[in-house]
């Protein structure tokens, strides 16, 4: 099972609604955002626990009081009980919340100019041919990098991992990989849900907002 919500952060760009939205996100994430000083990252910040907040109650009827815990390598985990896991991202004007009930990655990402010389650097060699056979090399980039940071949140280790060391090419064959011991496969074409932060309505679908890539990789 899994679920991703997507939301746009716009409306907490309004002062009134941005401080309705901290009071309602956990106590740990009202700190992350009090941390920040740029306006649209606290704004990204706050979207994402709102969202995340919305997403466990969705899903389960347990009560919930916003902690987490946190793994090894940093990566923030629910309670046990809850029996679901999570990750969120965000990037641009849009945030996001994958749900699970087996571990999850994932990652939204923004096009933004970039050089080929990126991919050189953090690509597999696998993924560098695929990317230089790419009729969109742009939208290629973002693919494949929004599937590599997913992986590596997907096993909670982060960059650590060495995003050179390990390809995703696989995932578009309906294949999956092995990464630091973990089964990981790639979700193609996922639905998901486009959420209004203040009325909550969502809307079930497949179409990503025009000039993001999105990934979510599962532990198999």
């Amino acid at each position: 099972m899994y679920k991703i919500y997507v939301a746009a952060v716009e409306p907490l760009m309004e002062d009134t609604f941005y401080q309705k939205a901290l009071s309602m996100v956990s106590k740990e994430r009202q700190e992350k955002a009090g941390k920040m000083i740029q306006h649209p990252d606290k704004t990204r910040s706050v979207a994402a626990g709102l969202l995340l907040h919305y997403a466990v109650r969705e899903n389960t009827d347990l009560h919930w009081d916003g902690s987490c815990l946190v793994r090894e390598h940093g990566k923030p985990m629910l309670p046990k009980e809850l029996g679901l896991y999570f990750n969120l991202s965000h990037s641009g004007e849009y945030v996001l919340c994958a749900i699970s009930d087996k571990e999850t990655g994932a990652d939204i990402q923004r096009h933004e100019k970039y050089r080929d010389r990126l991919a050189e650097r953090f690509f597999h060699p696998e993924e560098l041919a695929y990317f230089r056979e790419a009729e969109d090399r742009k939208q290629c980039f973002y693919d494949l990098w929004s599937l590599k940071e997913s992986c590596i949140k997907c096993t909670g280790r982060g960059l650590s991992t060495g995003l050179e060391r390990f390809s995703v090419v696989p995932f578009f064959y309906g294949e999956e990989i092995m990464l630091d011991g973990i089964c990981c496969a790639g979700v193609n074409a996922p639905l998901y849900f486009k959420t209004d932060l203040k009325d909550f309505k969502k809307i079930q679908t497949k179409e990503l907002p025009e000039g993001y890539s999105m990934a979510i990789v599962t532990a198999g």
